[in-house]
């Protein structure tokens, strides 16, 4: 009936603006990645494109490798190896934030899935908590709510990932539930970007 619908928007609107308070003031559709890019002929440094009343704006000192915009929050990755940081830039506070440390790649969903080291964490966008969810683990992909990962063991000094047959055992982390399951089997590991 029409009081359930009043009720359910209610409820939708304020999940939406909950979450760390990821959206700030501004819609979430006021910031999207397209108006971000690595400058590869600047030193992969993070910018926003020009606009045609503004200069160009560059929001990192160092090596990009990977960035994603979550409502309000620009979230990237310097490209540092082990001294790689996950950074966070308020696009409305203009200001900036060290989420972790060690950060090889991430993916952003309703908290920030990350590579730390042979381990993948969540971490709030707050950057109060970062939990190990699995270890030993390399992420190789993130779609809906789900964290596709291999093994890995280390052999006389060296890590690989697990084998099976003359494949790699592909597992799955459901982050709703957090169980973990054995997917397919697969001959060719392909990371997604």
């Amino acid at each position: 009936d029409y009081n359930d619908k009043l009720v359910n928007e209610y409820q939708q609107q304020h999940r939406n603006k909950n979450a760390n308070d990821i959206y700030g003031e501004n819609a979430e559709s006021t910031y999207s990645d397209d108006e971000f890019y690595i400058d590869t002929k600047d030193g992969n440094k993070l910018k926003q494109a020009k606009k045609s009343d503004k200069e160009e704006k560059c929001y990192s000192t160092e090596a990009v490798k990977q960035f994603s915009v979550v409502g309000k929050y620009l979230i990237y990755c310097t490209d540092k190896g082990k001294d790689s940081k996950l950074m966070r830039y308020d696009l409305e506070s203009q200001k900036s934030k060290k989420l972790a440390e060690n950060i090889q790649k991430f993916y952003a969903g309703q908290e920030i899935y990350a590579q730390n080291g042979t381990q993948i964490v969540a971490i709030s966008y707050d950057g109060k908590n970062i939990i190990s969810k699995v270890k030993a683990a390399v992420m190789i992909k993130y779609k809906a709510k789900k964290i596709y990962f291999l093994k890995t063991k280390e052999e006389d000094g060296l890590l690989k990932f697990e084998k099976k047959g003359k494949g790699y055992q592909v597992y799955e982390y459901d982050t709703e539930t957090g169980k973990e399951s054995e997917k397919d089997v697969v001959k060719k590991i392909e990371v997604q970007e």
